[in-house]
């Protein structure tokens, strides 16, 4: 639940699922790990996927079941993390993770674990509750996303063969992907801002008081 990386969010949360403890012996999970929301942008999450499957383990849920959408070069890193957890929820993630870089990128793998670290650094330190189109852009600074290109042109140079190099361009579809995303919210939030009724949600516009003002923010 990527809601999760904002902390009193998830404290509240707990708390409430915690209470059907005592009116029922067993329960099945519904996740959102790749929810219409997100618009397709990157969102990783190892960390709080791998936590929330022990949680569950410890808390008497004997099933799990999340919507997806068609973004796996985006995401990809999440479903596969999660179906591997979901056999064995106390495996170490980070071992996984390593594995998967190593087996898929060969020399590369540095490169690319340091490529989800960062996207998913930044993603979890926006602690703004909720996934909504008006707050994707704070996920990602233009300097995150620029790091990010550097390090995916450094994992490319890396690689040894056409198919680990193929794999990291899929990735880089991803990244490429959510950078135009993130602008495009950027640019309705300034369209907002000078006025115009957008109305998107999870952004609160701040609206021009004069007419100076409005062409300002234009």
């Amino acid at each position: 639940n990527a809601y999760y990386r904002n902390g009193e969010y998830k404290k509240q949360n707990r708390k409430r699922l915690e209470e059907w403890e005592n009116k029922a012996s067993a329960f099945i999970g519904r996740d959102y790990i790749g929810n219409y929301s997100f618009a397709g942008v990157m969102h990783p999450q190892t960390k709080i996927i791998a936590e929330d499957l022990r949680y569950m383990k410890k808390h008497h849920y004997i099933g799990f079941y999340s919507e997806c959408t068609m973004d796996f070069a985006s995401n990809f890193l999440n479903y596969y993390l999660l179906a591997r957890l979901m056999w064995q929820p106390d495996d170490d993630p980070e071992k996984i993770i390593d594995d998967l870089c190593t087996k898929a990128y060969g020399p590369a793998a540095g490169r690319m674990k340091a490529f989800y670290d960062l996207m998913e650094e930044s993603f979890t330190r926006c602690e703004t509750v909720g996934i909504h189109p008006g707050n994707i852009p704070d996920w990602y600074s233009p300097e995150t996303i620029a790091k990010a290109c550097r390090l995916l042109d450094e994992a490319e140079s890396a690689a040894a063969t056409d198919g680990e190099k193929e794999r990291i361009r899929y990735n880089r579809t991803g990244l490429e992907y959510t950078d135009k995303v993130l602008t495009l919210f950027r640019l309705y939030r300034r369209l907002c801002d000078a006025g115009l009724p957008m109305g998107i949600v999870g952004y609160e516009p701040d609206y021009p008081e004069s007419e100076s003002e409005y062409l300002a923010k234009l």
